[in-house]
């Protein structure tokens, strides 16, 4: 019995870990060891939205087969094919998804010259825009509609937007501070304050600043700025808290940042407002990460089921 009730409490130990704000916690599940994928919503559960081309939310989604974007030719714009992950949680670009089924998403792009993304898919089911609706974000205009790009990171591909281009939901977002929106991006080009995620009316964003190899977020007011290199991919962690915000790049947080109070009250955008570089995720969560969630997520965008060290 002695054995027994020690046996049960290293059991406990082993999987649960401290976190400074939320007291004890499960430990996140790592990748290998026989295990499948873990998306970032299996790292750290309850977003509100997630975009992505590049990979699934969480391992539910990407053995559904669940949509990742819809792309369309650069021509036209008319002739579209449906993204969709793959059981390994990575974008399928194996299966023949495209043109009535004979074509491959990168023969199909190929065959176009090359694609745009009309549409981005909100793939954690939270159904939190407008009356019960998925906060998807698309683009009608063609001029506006930013590219796919192949082989990004981890062989994954991409979204690249342009000055102009920029996708956006229709339905409003509903969600007070604190919340926290992490982002796997790149700006190539310093154009002015050029925003990542964020509503489309600017009221809870985190951007790049017009200073150049600076990020910062803005929620009524601008926060202080903190390192981010132009032309370099980061992993980005915009928590939004009031006086105790902070920015995670790269795993390295800087804390008691203030851009003020504002949250979500109009539909979600990415890409908009000037940005010249690479998204290739972003999702937001209702709640201010703590340092250790931060740690969870930014390992799981860097890691074996993200894009494996190229953050």
């Amino acid at each position: 019995m002695k054995h027994l009730v020690i046996s049960l409490l290293c059991v406990a130990i082993c999987c649960f870990q401290q976190d400074s704000s939320a007291g004890w916690l499960p430990l996140a599940k790592t990748a290998g060891g026989g295990g499948g994928y873990i998306g970032p919503g299996d790292a750290i559960s309850g977003a509100k939205a997630f975009y992505s081309c590049a990979r699934a939310y969480n391992a539910t989604y990407a053995s559904g087969a669940g949509n990742l974007c819809t792309i369309a030719d650069v021509g036209t714009g008319a002739t579209t094919c449906t993204m969709k992950a793959a059981a390994s949680g990575f974008a399928d670009l194996a299966s023949a998804l495209c043109a009535g089924g004979t074509l491959t998403v990168s023969a199909f792009c190929t065959a176009h010259t090359s694609c745009v993304v009309t549409k981005m898919f909100d793939q954690t089911g939270a159904l939190a825009c407008g009356a019960g609706l998925a906060c998807d974000i698309s683009q009608a205009t063609l001029a506006n509609m930013p590219a796919l790009t192949f082989s990004v990171l981890n062989s994954l591909p991409c979204v690249t937007f342009a000055q102009t281009s920029g996708l956006a939901g229709t339905s409003t977002l509903t969600l007070a501070q604190p919340l926290t929106m992490p982002v796997a991006s790149k700006r190539t080009t310093a154009v002015s304050n050029d925003d990542i995620i964020g509503p489309t009316s600017r009221d809870a964003e985190g951007f790049y600043s017009s200073a150049g190899n600076a990020v910062q977020i803005f929620a009524g007011s601008s926060s202080s700025q903190v390192t981010a290199s132009d032309g370099a991919f980061h992993g980005l962690q915009f928590v939004l808290n009031g006086a105790s915000s902070a920015i995670n790049v790269d795993g390295t947080s800087t804390s008691g940042l203030n851009g003020g109070t504002n949250g979500y009250g109009n539909p979600v955008g990415l890409g908009l407002f000037h940005l010249t570089g690479v998204i290739c995720e972003g999702g937001i969560w209702p709640s201010a990460f703590s340092s250790g969630n931060q740690t969870t997520m930014f390992n799981n965008m860097n890691g074996s089921n993200g894009y494996n060290g190229g953050l």
